[in-house]
């Protein structure tokens, strides 16, 4: 029964003292919680029917065959004022045991909707709180007296206290399961009974301002960014996947001078590291490096080898000539062409005489005889001297107008005409120009540097594969020579590679690889940003860390930081201090102050700033674990002690304010 009046005075029931009369108080308390505060009325109408308590009364007793439904009602009402004198005698004199009892009963009872309740997402006291809430209500209205109002009045008033009673038992159970598995506890558990109890160590503190840090930049990005790292094998750390902990390693330096040492030992090989990650990345994803100048010399004396040999023997048949050379000569091209030809033989010391150049009455150069195709291929030399005033130096073409193009014409018939009468001739040119002109493609891909993307494309459009293969070569050399003119503290892929410019290059001369070789770049400008972010200010770090060393904390290094400053014109007085003040702030929100932040600093600036990213995962990986590990001994535990707890607090407080 709920909230019934003790009697003032009344005695002890003679047959509810003792053993047998404590027992079944305690069984009467379990009833009573069992079926929600309906026993005394159950049990009177048991009784009505067939008396087993002393006592009571039955319908058989109350002229049941002249009126039965009166008599039953007079024998229930009598039963029912018996079983709550009962109650309240078991509450004044054995409320121990009742109490017991109803602990019992009321863990026991089958709340409904309790399973549905646990199964919310609801917090585990709220959990608590709504089993208690159901259970409370059920039971007042089972226990009230009097008309449907005065009961459901009742289940309001015992479900709030329900409620109270599930919270209550909740977090005192939580607060015994913690003292229960506290490290002092488990420690002397183990000492006395030589067992030892795995329980998940909590993370240290300098653990968990990493793993929040992590949680808030966003984990899977971190682990992402970390696992691209090892597939480009570049040494990211983890302070290079988020701005977030970028900030917190900063804040680590400035807290600690071997947090400090650490970064600049990690730090600055990296960035010194960079020449020597750019050439591998242009291996990887370009193609190999040459020796540019060497491979140049060597393609020309490829030629020179080649051609060689068949050279002399054109050179060694007898002189031919025909009309169609005659007529080609005696044009105005062919005639510049002759003058040009004597000129370039007398310049390399020859008789122009003995090759049959000579001079007629007006200066003109004529023949004297039929000429060898030696001294036809001069006049070859000397028509390709006066198309060279044609030719861009930007874009390495001839730019030829209508003259130009006339006089294209006839060197291209004198050429075929040439080759006509000599075969032999045409195979030793052949067998010049394929290296010649990669060796042209090699010093057009070193140029490509430069060269307008668009210009670029329309060079490579009408290339050979050779050619093309030897364009791309002379690039990747250019690309390498450009980043090792850097100094080390620049970052080489960003000076290289960082205009839209040299994107567009990259795209057209290597449209497989290129992005690939760009998101390296990308790589390396966040890594380039990490260590100008933390070492680039050093002055101000060193003067933070000097004043801890004399236990003055970071305050005095950012005043003179601003007194600095300020007195050589650096930044206003304003913002100095602003920028001061906020990372003063900042870092003791991250990491605490005084020797507790330095601790936290130094145990967590190897992993921020390990820059092995494989190692670096397994690392965050095992604070994951340990923190999930942690995370799911505490919310069992919880729940184990937190339920118990709200189990027995619903009927302690639903029994104990009788």
């Amino acid at each position: 029964m709920a909230r019934v009046e003790k009697a003032r005075g009344a005695k002890p029931m003679k047959e509810r003292q003792g053993l047998f009369g404590e027992i079944d108080a305690a069984v009467r308390g379990a009833a009573d919680m069992l079926t929600f505060g309906f026993m005394d009325e159950a049990a009177a109408a048991a009784n009505s029917l067939i008396p087993l308590d002393k006592g009571s009364k039955s319908l058989w007793s109350q002229g049941v065959l002249s009126d039965p439904v009166g008599a039953f009602n007079r024998a229930y009402r009598s039963n029912v004022a018996q079983q709550r004198a009962i109650d309240r005698n078991d509450e004044q004199y054995n409320p121990g045991y009742r109490l017991a009892g109803q602990i019992v009963g009321g863990i026991a009872a089958p709340v409904p909707g309790a399973s549905a309740i646990r199964a919310s997402n609801l917090p585990n006291v709220a959990r608590a709180s709504g089993e208690g809430l159901v259970q409370g209500g059920l039971y007042g209205f089972g226990s009230g007296e009097g008309d449907l109002s005065n009961r459901s009045a009742m289940a309001g008033k015992e479900g709030a206290i329900g409620m109270l009673g599930g919270a209550a038992g909740h977090t005192i159970g939580k607060a015994i399961g913690k003292a229960a598995t506290s490290k002092l506890v488990r420690k002397t558990a183990e000492k006395s009974t030589g067992r030892s109890f795995d329980i998940p160590s909590p993370l240290t503190q300098g653990q968990e301002v990493l793993f929040s840090t992590v949680n808030k930049a966003g984990p899977e990005r971190a682990r992402e960014a970390l696992q691209e790292a090892v597939g480009f094998d570049v040494p990211m750390t983890l302070a290079d996947t988020h701005p977030e902990l970028r900030s917190l390693a900063g804040a680590a330096i400035r807290r600690s001078p071997t947090a400090a040492e650490y970064a600049e030992s990690a730090l600055v090989p990296r960035s010194r590291g960079q020449i020597d990650r750019f050439r591998s990345a242009v291996e990887r994803d370009l193609g190999p490096i040459e020796n540019i100048p060497r491979l140049s010399d060597d393609l020309i004396n490829q030629a020179r080898e080649r051609a060689s040999p068949l050279y002399e023997e054109a050179y060694a048949a007898p002189g031919r000539t025909s009309d169609e050379l005659e007529s080609l000569l005696h044009t105005p091209f062919g005639r510049s062409a002759l003058a040009r030809a004597r000129t370039i033989a007398a310049n390399e010391r020859r008789d122009p005489t003995a090759l049959g150049f000579d001079l007629d009455d007006q200066g003109e150069v004529i023949f004297t005889r039929a000429p060898s195709t030696q001294t036809l291929d001069y006049v070859k030399r000397g028509m390709d001297d006066v198309l060279e005033e044609y030719r861009n130096a930007i874009t390495g073409r001839l730019n030829l107008d209508e003259a130009g193009r006339a006089q294209n014409d006839v060197r291209q018939k004198f050429i075929r005409e040439v080759d006509t009468l000599n075969p032999v001739y045409a195979e030793a040119r052949q067998a010049y120009a394929g290296p010649a002109g990669e060796r042209e493609a090699l010093a057009l891909g070193q140029d490509a540097i430069r060269t307008n993307p668009d210009l670029l494309a329309v060079q490579i459009g009408n290339q050979s594969p050779e050619r093309l293969a030897q364009m791309q070569t002379g690039f990747r050399g250019a690309l390498v020579d450009a980043a090792e003119r850097q100094r080390y503290s620049s970052n080489p892929f960003e000076s290289t590679l960082g205009t839209p410019a040299m994107e567009k290059r990259l795209e057209i001369l290597y449209p497989d690889s290129s992005a690939n070789f760009l998101r390296h770049r990308d790589i390396e400008r966040d890594m380039a940003r990490t260590t100008n972010d933390i070492l680039g200010n050093s002055k101000t770090a060193e003067r933070a860390l000097a004043d801890q060393a004399f236990e003055g904390g970071a305050l005095p290094s950012a005043a003179l930081d601003v007194a600095t400053n300020v007195a050589f014109g650096g930044v206003p007085a304003s913002a100095s201090i602003l920028r001061a003040a906020g990372n003063y702030v900042r870092d003791a929100g991250r990491l605490g102050m005084f020797g507790n932040a330095r601790r936290k600093a130094e145990e967590i600036a190897p992993i921020l700033l390990n820059p092995n990213p494989a190692s670096t995962l397994a690392q965050i990986d095992d604070i994951a674990a340990a923190q999930a590990a942690r995370s799911d001994f505490i919310m069992n535990r919880d729940r184990l002690y937190g339920g118990v707890g709200g189990a027995v607090g619903v009927p302690l407080f639903l029994g104990g304010g009788q």
